[in-house]
């Protein structure tokens, strides 16, 4: 309960981020950041692996960041998290952030490919240039400082997930489109 969980899922890749997702933390560490935080990482380990270990070996933070391996369970990680992260360095329109969205999580996310079309930054996230570990520090560390902060772009999410990326929104799209409307 005194622990901020932070949350990203997608294999363990360099192109997903994670090892830019735990330097933005270690320099937010070295600022002096304050909040307790843990990261639990869902995703197949794989190439990176060895980078994000030696990272977390390097820090002492063993007890702290969770390489959790392949997961069948990621809402009940989400439903867990405090703060959700997809710092890729380049992506599609990825599922597990509108996963994210659904859960209500604040979402500090890379502006690459697909994101920006779900996340509009300062509305329904945080969006930072990727692989820009200072950029993403500067955001990942305003959500874990400020409560309000977190609550108001989660609840926005979440309100833009369940207006925009449910099945029925997708269906009632697509029946428009083949009847030539606008939806």
């Amino acid at each position: 309960d005194d622990e901020l969980l932070i949350a990203a899922v997608g294999n363990v890749v360099v192109r997903k981020g994670h090892l830019v997702l735990l330097q933005a933390l270690a320099t937010l560490e070295d600022e002096g950041l304050d909040v307790p935080w843990r990261v639990a990482v869902a995703g197949d380990k794989r190439d990176a692996t060895e980078a994000i270990e030696a990272l977390i070996a390097e820090r002492g933070w063993a007890g702290r960041v969770h390489l959790l391996g392949a997961r069948d369970d990621v809402p009940h990680l989400l439903a867990a998290a405090d703060v959700f992260t997809m710092p890729s360095l380049w992506e599609g329109l990825p599922l597990a952030v509108l996963e994210a969205m659904f859960a209500g999580l604040p979402i500090i996310a890379s502006r690459t490919s697909g994101i920006p079309e779900a996340i509009s930054s300062d509305e329904y996230g945080l969006l930072a240039a990727p692989g820009d570990v200072p950029d993403l520090a500067k955001h990942l560390g305003a959500v874990l400082r400020d409560r309000e902060l977190r609550a108001r772009l989660g609840t926005s999410a979440r309100e833009r997930a369940l207006a925009e990326f449910t099945v029925s929104v997708m269906t009632d799209r697509y029946l428009a489109s083949y009847r030539g409307e606008r939806a």
